[in-house]
């Protein structure tokens, strides 16, 4: 066999793999961001903070108590993030409600700086929205 030949047979074993070595190369962080544990990185108040997913998932359960969030309140979610900022109807059972999701940080209500139950609107957070989505994509 002569080189020329044996040029060709190492290209076509080796051709797949290189190819996809160098998409792995080229795509590493998209492919790593898809990959459970992954890093988030962002910034509040002007501090970085790097985390990973289960991490910002085991936030939201201890500011929620341990509690899992009830039909209700993933309903509530939903329509904020289907609807965007909605007006606040001030009922006990709203402000009970509302109350746990404004202290897991999954809403925010409007006047800022006043007390809940004067609150004329609420919205859904980044974070609210995250959970949302993430429970979506888990019921596929």
């Amino acid at each position: 066999m002569d080189k020329a030949q044996l040029f060709l047979e190492y290209t076509k074993v080796l051709a797949w793999p290189l190819i996809a070595l160098t998409a792995l190369l080229l795509y590493k962080k998209i492919i790593t961001g898809l990959v459970p544990g992954s890093k988030v990185k962002f910034t509040l108040s002007g501090f970085s903070i790097e985390t990973s997913l289960p991490v910002i998932e085991q936030s939201v359960t201890d500011s929620l108590d341990g509690q899992t969030l009830t039909e209700e309140e993933l309903a509530l979610l939903k329509k904020l993030r289907n609807d965007g900022r909605i007006t606040f109807e001030r009922s006990a059972t709203n402000i009970k409600m509302a109350r746990s999701l404004r202290n897991a940080g999954l809403i925010k209500h409007y006047p800022r700086g006043g007390f809940l139950q004067d609150a004329r609107q609420i919205e859904i957070t980044i974070l609210g929205r995250l959970l949302v989505e993430a429970v979506d994509k888990a019921k596929v």
